[in-house]
């Protein structure tokens, strides 16, 4: 019996998919927050506003965006973000739940290391197919 999923047709293109969710657990904070993923314009737009006047991409700009938008819940402000961002702030965030949260947005977005190859070896032809 195969796992594989059935052939789209022309008009599920027309229909869009749930965006994956993953809960991040952070324990240094007593709860956790839910994780969403984007869409491709969505990923595409946040690239683009976080590139710098000279064509680098500001990834301290991308990061910031990646885990004010990436957290659905609970909804956090742009400010609030990025007080958890600060270096010896009040509200400053441990680098280790901020990079979870990251790790986190990445992983539903399909770019965490090693996620093209884990989609691969899910989707591949099974031998004999």
């Amino acid at each position: 019996m195969s796992d594989r999923l059935p052939r789209l047709d022309a008009e599920a293109f027309s229909r869009p998919g749930a965006l994956p969710e993953q809960e991040v657990q952070l324990p240094s904070m007593g709860g956790s927050v839910l994780v969403r993923g984007f869409t491709k314009g969505f990923q595409q737009r946040m690239r683009r506003e976080a590139m710098g006047a000279d064509g680098e991409m500001d990834n301290d700009k991308l990061e910031l965006a990646m885990f004010t938008l990436g957290i659905v819940d609970p909804v956090i402000t742009p400010e609030q973000a990025a007080a958890a961002f600060e270096e010896n702030g009040p509200h400053s965030w441990a680098a280790t739940d901020i990079d979870a949260v990251l790790q986190a947005v990445l992983g539903v977005n399909g770019l965490a290391p090693g996620s093209a190859r884990e989609a691969a070896l899910t989707f591949r032809d099974e031998p004999g197919e």
